[in-house]
């Protein structure tokens, strides 16, 4: 191991030597050459990596210098290392930025740093980052949906519920229940308590004609808000509950009842 680790250090001088001549006779293009080599024969050599970055934007070669960042960023999530990983793709979005490039590059960045930051369980940066994406790429889902699911995770639970709302207007105005069912049902399991997200879901089934299952939620909605507290709101969502006329309807008016007066 130790000999081939030699093996790759002598060519990796060598390469570089010519490649510093070919740069120095102002023959980039062979320079560049030389140093993709020593790249893939030393991924890790950031040293080799960050001289051929320099080449390439000095060549106004800048997609190609991008591709070099995630390449460098990727080997290092292979490692586990997502600190250096992110620190990566930081580089690559403020090339991107300084740069006169597609703006996809800047959103794929920008979602790869998200990622990284909620791996590192770092919601709030992913936050800000998901958020950027949005104001870039306002028709973005992925982008909408994480930032609604990371305003959960922080408590932040009006504007998650205002950016749902949101979503919800556009796909049911284009006559789309499908994806606000996906995105209500995913919520819902993994915030199985927030009573906004449960209501929305149970409101959903009750227009597209799924009675039992807007019962079912329901009802477990009433529970929650009995479990908080909440009797008068418990109250309002067992009166929708049971003008859906469910087969135990009767056991809900008796449970209104008792709410209403003091018993529950």
């Amino acid at each position: 191991l130790f000999e081939k680790d030699n093996r790759i250090d002598d060519a990796i001088q060598k390469y570089s030597v010519v490649a510093d001549l070919y740069q120095a006779r102002g023959e980039g293009a062979k320079a560049g050459e030389i140093m993709a080599t020593m790249v893939r024969l030393a991924p890790m050599d950031l040293r080799v990596r960050n001289k051929l970055v320099d080449l390439l934007v000095s060549q106004g070669e800048t997609d190609k210098a991008l591709e070099q960042y995630m390449d460098t960023a990727d080997v290092y999530y292979r490692l586990a290392d997502l600190d250096r990983c992110r620190d990566t793709y930081a580089d690559a979005l403020r090339l991107a930025q300084r740069s006169r490039v597609d703006r996809a590059w800047t959103l794929k960045i920008l979602h790869r740093m998200g990622d990284i930051d909620i791996q590192r369980l770092d919601w709030r940066q992913a936050q800000r980052v998901y958020e950027q994406i949005k104001t870039l790429a306002p028709n973005d889902l992925k982008a909408r949906t994480s930032v609604i699911e990371l305003y959960l995770r922080t408590g932040q639970t009006r504007q998650a519920h205002d950016d749902i709302d949101t979503l919800l207007r556009g796909w049911m105005s284009a006559n789309q229940p499908e994806p606000a069912l996906e995105l209500l049902e995913r919520l819902v399991q993994a915030y199985p308590d927030d009573m906004g997200v449960r209501m929305r879901l149970a409101q959903l089934y009750q227009q597209i004609g799924r009675i039992s299952d807007a019962v079912t939620q329901l009802d477990a909605l009433g529970e929650l808000q009995i479990d908080a507290g909440l009797s008068d709101e418990a109250v309002q969502t067992l009166v929708m509950m049971a003008k859906l006329d469910p087969p135990n309807a009767a056991q809900y008016r008796q449970l209104i009842e008792e709410l209403r007066a003091g018993g529950g």
